[in-house]
């Protein structure tokens, strides 16, 4: 398992519902999310490149205006060479997606 960390200045229920738009906007699909916890788990299917990827997105709130974006990353297979650094890419895509959503662009 992979993860990332990144700290955005918003809230914490700003940056999730943000994060609700943005991972079907990227590819990947809702499995399950829970707004209470600001928990979403997401998978992305097979690739050229991957047998498949599943998220599980946390949002914690620091304070009012400040949240930690956590997202940690498991391949569907773990013996997958081809895919094995492909959820770098996905951190990367899903963190700039959603600080582009945050600041309207």
């Amino acid at each position: 398992m992979q993860s990332t960390d990144q700290k955005f200045l918003f809230s914490q229920s700003v940056v999730y519902e943000a994060v609700l738009g943005v991972l079907p906007e990227l590819g990947f699909d809702i499995v399950r999310e829970d707004k209470y916890i600001a928990r979403i788990e997401a998978k992305i299917g097979v690739s050229a490149f991957s047998w498949g990827e599943k998220l599980s997105v946390i949002v914690e709130g620091l304070d009012e205006n400040m949240s930690i974006l956590r997202i940690e990353s498991s391949l569907k297979i773990s013996m997958n060479i081809a895919g094995s650094h492909r959820y770098q890419q996905h951190f990367s895509n899903i963190t700039f997606a959603l600080a582009k959503r945050l600041h309207g662009d």
